[in-house]
């Protein structure tokens, strides 16, 4: 599953990011890294950005990436 299939309040954790070498540094550097859980805070309309939490860092991710990080959902 990736992560823009998850709904506003979903909690998960990412177990592969499918992202070219820029894109994956500056996403590991919010913390988002395979093995990390997360928290979906808000969601824009219309597959627009996403809003997550990780650890206490806040950040958007534009929706076409979040297609290419893949997470397993969690209770």
């Amino acid at each position: 599953m990736t992560l823009d299939r998850l709904r506003t309040g979903a909690h998960g954790m990412v177990t592969r990011l499918n992202l070219d070498e820029e894109t994956l540094h500056r996403v590991m550097a919010f913390g988002l890294t395979p093995g990390q859980t997360f928290h979906i805070t808000r969601r824009a309309a219309f597959g627009g950005p996403i809003m997550l939490e990780v650890g206490t860092t806040h950040f958007m991710l534009r929706g076409k990436l979040a297609r290419q990080i893949e997470v397993q959902a969690q209770a």
